[in-house]
């Protein structure tokens, strides 16, 4: 009989040479190695750009997990507490403002605004994430606004809160929510 292994969560930092943290992640299984990927695409992103900046100077990025467990919910928690410790201009993070940070006003973002539909509707983060049928992680990162999503996956949570509060969301009237063109 073959033994499956639980899914571990964990939280990984992305480092210049000199060990100056600059992006803070969470994943699964090889996650950590997919922005090097990205980045060898061609993506224009801050955190992409660094990379290439470093492979430039003849370095390797350094990487390294931070943290690991086998609750999802729980790398996300210490996700938010590595950026916040982290917290720098160098920080790629642009979107993960730490709650004890003072926030720039062209980096405000108005995010609440998902959470407070989400309570509207009566929903905790694992409820919403379920009858949406995405990741506790998505949802997380929606509220938080640290990530883009999929047109659908928007459309998909924002399904579930129009039929729980009785009226339709649309993806425009919800400030600072990232969605992919």
């Amino acid at each position: 009989m073959q033994t499956v292994a639980p899914k571990t969560w964990y939280v990984y930092t992305y480092a210049y040479p000199d060990g100056t943290v600059f992006y803070v992640g969470k994943g699964y299984q090889g996650r950590i190695d997919r922005h090097e990927r990205t980045a060898e695409a061609g993506c224009m992103c801050k955190k992409c750009e660094v990379i290439r900046s470093i492979w430039e100077s003849g370095n390797p990025v350094q990487k390294r997990i931070v943290f690991e467990t086998l609750i999802e919910s729980e790398a996300f928690e210490r996700e938010k507490h590595f950026i916040a410790l982290h917290w720098s201009e160098q920080l790629a993070n642009l979107k993960s403002i730490p709650h004890d940070k003072p926030v720039k006003e062209e980096r405000s973002i108005k995010v609440p605004i998902m959470r407070k539909l989400r309570k509207q509707a009566g929903l905790t983060v694992q409820a919403l994430a379920s009858e949406a049928g995405v990741s506790l992680s998505t949802v997380n990162r929606m509220e938080y606004g640290t990530a883009e999503v999929t047109r659908r996956i928007a459309y998909q949570v924002l399904n579930v809160i129009s039929s729980k509060i009785g009226r339709r969301i649309t993806i425009e009237e919800v400030e600072g929510l990232q969605v992919k063109s």
